[in-house]
């Protein structure tokens, strides 16, 4: 009888807790990490190069990418709007398939999920605000220079896309934050 009361409090402090956990505002029990970000932002360029954003595993991935460029871009399977300057044309569209390719020297502006989006050509710089992996491949420039990319969150920390392609998971997940340093165990002293 007194483990089934048990047990009936420790279900009742669970639930209350797990209530007041879920209240704006309330601390989160010492050691449990904190929640991932659903996006993060993510700034990057190159001179000649290409990239893919696609997704991370089953869901589609979703963002807002702004690029300024020279080049084509593939967008597959955009659900929201998409704007391009003057100078960016749709060469192709496949309604079945939900394939676009634009063309041109100038801005594309896109929001909302996708399957991919996939861009090759030169002088292009972009932001992308979202949930999704990306596969930046650089060539070098006349200054032997491959591209950056930055997160937003720390534009100073810029790194390279390198001739073999990087990967970049966006928004970061654990291990990208600040080092925390822990307290090693020494036994028999």
């Amino acid at each position: 009888m007194r483990r089934w009361r048990y047990g009936l409090l420790t279900l009742g402090a669970l639930v209350a807790g797990s209530i007041l956990l879920a209240q704006p505002g309330a601390s989160r029990p010492a050691g449990t990490p904190p929640p991932t970000p659903k996006s993060e932002k993510v700034i990057f360029s190159t001179q000649v190069g290409s990239f893919r954003i696609m997704a991370k595993g089953d869901d589609k991935p979703f963002g807002a990418l702004e690029m300024r460029f020279k080049g084509t871009v593939l967008v597959s399977g955009l659900e929201g709007p998409i704007e391009t300057s003057p100078g960016v044309k749709r060469e192709y569209h496949d309604e079945k398939h939900q394939k676009s390719v634009y063309f041109g020297d100038g801005t594309l502006k896109l929001n909302g999920k996708f399957l991919s989006i996939q861009w090759f050509g030169r002088d292009m710089s972009a932001t992308f605000d979202g949930d999704a992996v990306m596969h930046l491949y650089g060539e070098y420039d006349k200054n032997l220079k491959t591209g950056t990319y930055a997160f937003a969150a720390e534009p100073n920390v810029k790194k390279d896309w390198g001739t073999n392609g990087v990967q970049v998971v966006i928004p970061r997940g654990p291990g990208y934050g600040p080092k925390v340093e822990s307290r090693e165990r020494t036994f028999g002293q």
